[in-house]
């Protein structure tokens, strides 16, 4: 579909575009993937933080165009795709402060013998009459270890 069938339907006089202005548009340069085989964590976040950015210039620049755009045409569609790009906006925001938590994360070495276990969910594979002793066995571990515990209380230590 042409420019001027999009002004047509869209009912908008906008300028073409002339070879001043496409002058100043700034088009990212797809990555150099051979670049990328074994660059650290904190080169990888740096580029990853950068790219952001830059797509956020854009984004940035896009989004004053099409305002100017939504206010010449007071079309309520040109004002939803601001939205929209706005939304995207500030989703990149977010995705740039996950970039510093996942280096930071990523970054810190971690303590000898320190395991990590994170359960999203536990399936239990067995009969019933298993699951119910197991069950029962935890519950006696429990019962056990609370038996062996002494507490104290900040009342009983004064007095001491």
């Amino acid at each position: 579909m042409s420019d001027t069938r999009l002004n047509e339907i869209l009912d908008v006089e906008v300028p073409m575009g002339t070879s001043e202005t496409m002058q100043d548009l700034t088009v990212l340069a797809p990555p150099d993937l051979a670049h990328y085989a074994n660059n650290s964590v904190e080169q990888d976040a740096l580029e990853s933080r950068t790219y952001i950015r830059q797509s956020m210039a854009q984004l940035s620049t896009a989004i004053t165009e099409m305002l100017a755009i939504a206010k010449a045409s007071g079309k309520p569609r040109a004002y939803e795709v601001v939205t929209q790009m706005l939304r995207s906006l500030a989703e990149m925001q977010q995705d740039l402060m996950g970039s510093h938590q996942s280096e930071q994360v990523l970054s810190q070495p971690e303590a000898p013998g320190e395991i990590h276990n994170h359960f999203e969910s536990a399936v239990f594979v067995g009969s019933t009459s298993e699951l119910g002793e197991l069950v029962r066995l935890k519950r006696q571990e429990r019962a056990e270890r609370e038996a062996n515990t002494i507490t104290v209380s900040a009342t009983h230590a004064a007095n001491t």
